[in-house]
């Protein structure tokens, strides 16, 4: 009875694990390093396409660090495609 019991509280553990993994809002700061307005708005196309990002910008402060904001974004996804497309891309930060 007691093992029944004690897969049951780990099931419940594991799903709630899953649950608020997928809905934690995700920030990602990364620095690109463009040299025109074309790199700029490349970069941030590409950001954009990322799954599950809902906000793609520019920190306010530094024009070289895009920031994406979402649930579920891998941003090593993300750091992979813009060193393919648009050039050097050094990962941040990753906030929860």
């Amino acid at each position: 009875m007691l093992a029944l019991a004690m897969r049951c509280v780990l099931r419940v553990f594991c799903l709630l694990i899953r649950f608020c993994s997928i809905h934690l809002q995700m920030k990602i700061v990364m620095k690109v390093e463009m040299s025109c307005g074309k790199c700029r708005t490349k970069a941030l196309q590409i950001a954009a396409q990322a799954d599950g990002a809902e906000f793609v910008g520019f920190d306010e402060e530094r024009r070289d660090e895009v920031v994406v904001m979402g649930r579920g974004v891998d941003a090593v996804k993300i750091v992979s495609a813009l060193r393919k497309k648009v050039g050097k891309t050094r990962l941040i930060s990753v906030e929860d």
